[in-house]
C-alpha cells in the first residue's frame, strides 16, 4: 500500500535540508507522544528498509519527496503501527538527525513517502 504521510513543520531541531537521500542514511521511524516527545524505541530501523530513493519534488511546495520501500518484516511492523496510530505524529531520522515529523494520515505497509521541507525548523 502506498502512502504519502502528511507532514508538519514541527521538527524540534533546525538544520539544512538534504537534497537527496544520502547513501549512508540509516533511517529510523520513532513514535512521538502526545506531548511532542520522541520515543527512544523506533518501530522502523535500517534493517527494515530495502531502499530509499529520491522520488520527486512537489510542484506546489517545492519540497523533496523520498520513497521508502520496506522489507517484508518492516512492512508488517509498519502496517501494525500505522494501523493503530492514525492522526498521530512520528519522527523520521536519518541517523541522529530528525528530518521530518509527519502525521500518519492513513495506515501504510510496504512503501511510504517522506516529505522533506527546504528547512526543518
Amino acid at each position: 500500500m502506498f502512502l504519502s504521510f502528511a507532514y508538519a513543520l514541527a521538527a524540534s531541531t533546525s538544520q539544512s535540508a538534504v537534497v537527496t537521500p544520502p547513501k549512508d542514511c540509516e533511517m529510523y521511524v520513532r513514535p512521538v507522544d502526545e506531548n511532542g516527545r520522541v520515543r527512544e524505541s523506533p518501530f522502523i530501523t535500517p534493517r527494515d528498509i530495502s531502499s530509499i530513493e529520491f522520488d520527486k519534488t512537489d510542484p506546489i511546495t517545492g519540497f523533496r519527496m523520498w520513497r521508502v520501500v520496506l522489507t517484508k518484516e518492516g512492512a508488517s511492523r509498519n502496517a501494525s503501527y500505522t494501523g493503530t496510530h492514525v492522526r498521530e505524529k512520528i519522527a523520521i531520522f536519518c541517523g541522529a538527525t530528525e528530518i521530518s515529523r509527519p502525521m500518519i494520515a492513513a495506515p501504510s505497509s510496504d512503501t511510504f513517502v517522506v516529505i522533506i521541507p527546504d528547512k526543518v525548523t
